[in-house]
């Protein structure tokens, strides 16, 4: 956090003023709550409306390879498992290499461990959508038994060993 206000201070003091003050003076805390309460910082040379109309076109371009990747999962036989809204879900992955689409999907691109009472689902290095929302998760195609109420896959990328679910018609797969 430190380095990121300091990186936002060099941009509204580009003259290093604010360092002279951390130097000799004051701690970067007391010099954020004097600012807030005392300065009318000049911001015009952010070119704020020019960057907003710049992270927008790169939103817009993040959304459209995502909802492509989205088209090729569900194209190429994912499976989705679905949890029921009163089941805690303990989830470990990177946050670093997620996307979020903004409307409760995420997108998970290294890994990520779902952990319920049911078992355990561990993916790495597969595309993996995330609907927090509506209690789901979405992967490629892995080849995977169910025995009794029973889910088992083990492969390079994929291991899933989750108890009392059973498959719908549409080959959902539900925890219940």
């Amino acid at each position: 956090m430190g380095a990121a206000i300091c990186w936002l201070l060099d941009n509204l003091y580009p003259d290093g003023s604010w360092q002279e003050q951390i130097e000799k003076e004051i701690s970067l805390t007391e010099f954020l709550i004097r600012i807030v309460r005392t300065e009318e910082a000049n911001l015009e040379f952010l070119n704020i409306p020019s960057r907003e109309q710049q992270e927008q076109i790169s939103i817009e371009n993040i959304k459209a390879d995502a909802n492509r990747k989205i088209e090729n999962l569900m194209q190429n036989g994912a499976i989705m498992i679905k949890y029921p809204d009163n089941i805690q879900v303990f989830k470990s992955f990177s946050p670093r290499s997620i996307i979020s689409l903004g409307d409760g999907r995420i997108i998970h691109q290294e890994f990520v461990v779902f952990q319920t009472p049911n078992g355990q689902i561990d993916i790495k290095g597969k595309l993996v959508l995330e609907n927090i929302t509506e209690g789901w998760v979405m992967f490629g195609s892995v080849p995977y038994q169910i025995k009794g109420n029973r889910i088992e896959a083990s492969t390079e990328t994929v291991k899933i060993l989750l108890e009392n679910v059973r498959q719908t018609q549409d080959g959902i797969i539900l925890l219940m």
